[in-house]
C-alpha cells in the first residue's frame, strides 16, 4: 500500500470484523453455557410451582397462576399431563413435546419460541409459547460498540502517532536531499522512530562533515595546483628564451616532482576515504614493520646527520593493512626527521599495554603553536608555508597518517615538548573488525 494511514485502518477494520465475529461466537457460547442453565433452573421452579398451584388450588388455582406468567412473561404458558394434553382445556398439544428421551427443549421458530419442560417424577409437561422479538439489538451489541469505538480512537492515535513523525522525517529528508545540509530532525522520542530521527540527524552531520570537507579540500587542491602550475607555465616561457635552459628544466623538474608527490597524496586520501571495507586487513608484526621504516627513513636522516634512534618493541602481532600502517608511521618520521635541526636527534619509542601499542616519534625541531596543533592533521595544514615550500611538503602526510591510524580505530595527536615536536600513535590490539 501506498499510505501508511490507509494500512493502519485496513488492519483496524480487519481486526473489527475478527472482533465482530468473535464476540457473536462469545455471545453463543456464554448464552448457552450460562443463561440456558439458569432458564432450566427457573423453568423447573416454574413447573413445580404450577403443581403447587394445582394441588393446592385446583383448576382455578391453577388459571390464575398461569395467566400470572403470561401477563409477566407475555406469551401463553401451559401444564400438560405425561401425553401432552393440557390440564385446563383438555387439548392435546403432543406435538409440542419433544421425542424421548429428550425431557426439555428450546426451540426458536419464525415469529415465537417454545419452551418445554418435563418434570422429575416425569408426569407433568411445562409448556411455554412466547413471541420471538427479533427486532432489538443483542443484549450485549451497546457494550461491543463501545468496545470498537475505544479500539477507532487507540488505532487514530496510533495512526497519528506513527505516520505524522514518520512523514516528518520524510520531509526532512527530502529537504536534505535538496541542499538543506543544516537540516535536522527534532524528536525526542525514545522508541523506533525515535531512533530513526537519531540515525538521520548522524546521517546527516556525517554527510556535511564529509561535503564541507570536501569543498574545503577542492578548494586547497586548487590553490595548491596553481602555484606549481605557474611555475611551470613561467619556467616554460623561460626554457624557451633564456640561455641558461638548464636552470629552467631543473626547476620544471622539480615543480613536477612536487606535482607528482602531491597527486599521489591525493590518491591515497581518496582511496582511503572512498571505501574502508574494501580495505584488507590481515596479521602482521608491527615490530618489523617499524624496523623496515626506520631503516629506510635512516638514508634521509644521514643526509641530515641526524640521528634515527628506536628504542621499545611490540612483541604482541595485530591485525591491519601493513601499506596503510607504513605510509602512517613513515609520514610522521619523515616530517620528524624534515624539521629537526641539522645533527639533531629522532626518537622512535615503542610500548605495549594490554589492549593497546604506543609509537611515539619525537624531534627537537622548533614544534607548533599551541594553538595550531589540532589543525596539524588537517589538509593542506601548513604552520610555516615558506618552509614548507622550500622542504616539499604538500600538507598531506599528517593528515594521510590520521585517516590510515583511524581506520585502524586508534588515535593520533601531537604536542610540544620544548624543543621539538611529540607525535603520539595509539593502535588497539586484536582483530579490526
Amino acid at each position: 500500500m501506498r499510505s501508511l494511514y490507509v494500512a493502519i485502518l485496513a488492519v483496524m477494520f480487519s481486526i473489527l470484523a475478527l472482533s465482530y465475529f468473535v464476540y457473536n461466537s462469545i455471545s453463543a457460547r456464554f448464552e448457552r453455557t450460562y443463561f440456558n442453565p439458569v432458564f432450566d433452573r427457573f423453568d423447573e421452579l416454574e413447573i413445580e410451582s404450577a403443581r403447587s398451584a394445582l394441588d393446592s388450588g385446583g383448576r382455578s388455582g391453577l388459571t390464575d397462576y398461569l395467566h400470572k406468567l403470561d401477563r409477566l412473561f407475555g406469551g401463553s404458558h401451559y401444564l400438560l399431563n405425561s401425553s401432552g394434553v393440557d390440564i385446563l382445556s383438555g387439548a392435546d398439544m403432543n406435538a409440542q413435546i419433544p421425542h424421548p428421551p429428550a425431557v426439555q427443549s428450546r426451540i426458536e421458530r419464525e415469529d415465537r419460541v417454545v419452551v418445554t419442560h418435563r418434570s422429575t417424577d416425569g408426569r407433568f409437561w411445562f409448556l411455554a409459547i412466547a413471541p420471538l422479538d427479533r427486532s432489538g439489538p443483542p443484549i450485549y451489541l451497546p457494550y461491543y460498540f463501545l468496545i470498537a469505538a475505544v479500539i477507532v480512537l487507540l488505532y487514530w492515535l496510533a495512526a497519528v502517532g506513527l505516520v505524522v513523525p514518520i512523514r516528518r522525517v520524510s520531509r526532512m529528508a527530502d529537504r536534505f536531499g535538496h541542499g538543506e545540509l543544516a537540516i535536522r530532525v527534532n524528536l525526542h522520542r525514545k522508541d523506533e522512530i525515535g531512533s530513526l530521527a537519531r540515525s538521520f540527524n548522524q546521517m546527516a552531520d556525517r554527510i556535511e562533515t564529509l561535503i564541507t570537507s570536501r569543498t574545503h579540500l577542492l578548494q586547497d587542491i586548487s590553490h595548491e595546483l596553481r602555484s606549481p602550475l605557474a611555475r611551470l607555465k613561467l619556467a616554460t616561457k623561460l626554457a624557451r628564451t633564456s640561455r641558461d635552459q638548464q636552470t629552467a628544466l631543473n626547476r620544471i623538474e622539480r615543480d613536477v616532482d612536487r606535482l607528482t608527490i602531491l597527486i599521489g597524496d591525493l590518491m591515497d586520501i581518496t582511496r582511503m576515504e572512498g571505501d574502508p571495507s574494501s580495505l584488507a586487513f590481515a596479521p602482521l608484526d608491527l615490530n618489523s614493520l617499524i624496523i623496515a621504516i626506520v631503516s629506510d627513513c635512516r638514508i634521509e636522516a644521514d643526509a641530515r646527520r641526524c640521528q634515527l634512534t628506536l628504542s621499545g618493541a611490540i612483541q604482541s602481532a595485530m591485525e591491519g593493512n601493513r601499506e596503510l600502517l607504513r605510509r602512517a608511521i613513515e609520514n610522521v618520521v619523515r616530517n620528524a626527521i624534515r624539521y629537526s635541526p641539522c645533527g639533531e636527534r629522532i626518537n622512535l619509542t615503542l610500548a605495549e599495554a594490554a589492549d593497546r601499542v604506543t609509537i611515539a616519534v619525537s624531534d627537537r625541531g622548533p614544534g607548533v603553536e599551541e594553538d595550531l596543533l589540532p589543525d596539524i592533521f588537517e589538509p593542506f595544514f601548513k604552520a610555516d608555508p615558506a618552509r614548507d615550500t622550500i622542504h616539499g611538503n604538500t600538507g598531506l602526510g599528517l593528515s594521510i597518517a590520521r585517516r590510515a591510524i583511524e581506520l585502524h580505530h586508534g588515535t593520533i595527536d601531537a604536542q610540544n615538548m620544548h624543543p621539538g615536536l611529540a607525535v603520539n600513535i595509539v593502535l588497539p590490539k586484536g582483530i579490526v573488525e
